[in-house]
C-alpha cells in the first residue's frame, strides 16, 4: 500500500498517466504544426550567460502579417523595452506597454509607445505584491479604457511569470483572442503535473481563437528543472512560444 490507502497497482498507473500526458503536452510544445515562411524575431538581450533572451517571434506570411496601422499591446515589462522598441522602429506599431512592478508611473517611453502602471489579470481590482501595491486589469476592461473594442489587436504578448494561464483562460472565456492576429507568450511549466489541463488550454487558442502555433524556443536563461512526478528526469520549464492568425 501506499499513502492514503491507495494501492500500488493503481499508484504506478496514475504515474504512467501523468507521463503519458506530460510526453503529449511536450510534443505539442516542441513541435509547432503551422509553416511561416516569414518569421521576425524582435528585441531580446544577452543574458548572464551571454544568450539572447526577452526576444519574441512574429510570422509577417503567411496569415495576416501586420496591419497598416498596427496595435500591439506588450505585457511584462521589467525594465526591458527591446521588444516595444524595435517592433515600433521596424514596422510603426503603436505600441501599450504595461507592468505594475516597475514603480513608474503612466507615460510616454519615447514616440510611438506608451507605458501603462497596470498589470493584466483575471479581475479589476489592486493586489500586494512584496509590499507594492499593484493596478490590475482585464484585457476587456483595457481594450475599453484604451478605446480599442472594436479594433484588431496586432500582436499581443504576454510575459507575466507564471500567470498567463489564468489571463489566456479569462481572455478566451470571454471571446477576446478572435480579435488578435499574433500571440507571443512565455509560458512557466506548472510545479505540479496539470499537464492535461495545460494541453487543453494551449490547444484552445488553436480551436477557438483560429490562431496557428509556429514556433515554441527554449528560455535560454533558465536551467533545465527537475520533472514533477518523474525520477531524475530533468528538462527546460520555461518556453517562448508565439501563434499566428491563419
Amino acid at each position: 500500500m501506499v499513502k492514503g490507502g491507495q494501492s500500488m497497482d493503481s499508484f504506478l498507473l496514475m504515474r504512467q498517466e501523468e507521463r503519458a500526458a506530460y510526453d503529449r503536452l511536450m510534443r505539442y510544445i516542441l513541435h509547432p504544426q503551422a509553416h511561416c515562411l516569414t518569421m521576425e524575431v524582435l528585441g531580446g538581450k544577452r543574458g548572464r550567460n551571454k544568450k539572447f533572451d526577452g526576444d519574441k517571434a512574429i510570422c509577417l506570411e503567411p496569415g495576416p502579417g501586420l496591419s497598416e496601422d498596427c496595435i500591439v499591446y506588450s505585457f511584462g515589462i521589467a525594465n526591458e523595452w527591446s521588444f516595444d522598441e524595435s517592433i515600433h522602429e521596424m514596422f510603426g506599431c503603436k505600441v501599450f506597454s504595461f507592468d505594475p512592478s516597475m514603480g513608474m508611473e503612466d507615460h510616454r517611453h519615447g514616440d510611438g509607445i506608451m507605458f501603462f502602471n497596470m498589470g493584466i489579470g483575471e479581475f479589476d481590482g489592486k493586489i500586494t505584491v512584496t509590499g507594492q501595491t499593484w493596478n490590475m486589469r482585464t484585457f476587456d476592461s483595457i481594450l475599453k479604457q484604451l478605446g480599442h473594442w472594436n479594433r484588431t489587436i496586432d500582436v499581443l504578448k504576454l510575459d507575466i511569470e507564471g500567470a498567463e494561464y489564468v489571463v489566456l483562460e479569462d481572455i478566451l472565456g470571454k471571446g477576446l483572442l478572435n480579435h488578435v492576429n499574433h500571440l507571443c507568450m512565455e509560458i512557466h511549466l506548472p510545479d505540479n503535473p496539470y499537464w492535461t489541463r495545460v494541453l487543453r488550454l494551449l490547444r484552445r487558442i488553436e480551436e477557438e481563437a483560429g490562431l496557428r502555433h509556429f514556433s515554441t524556443r527554449n528560455n535560454t536563461q533558465m536551467p533545465p528543472m527537475r520533472v514533477p512526478g518523474f525520477y531524475a528526469r530533468y528538462e527546460q520549464h520555461f518556453f517562448e512560444m508565439a501563434w499566428y492568425r491563419h
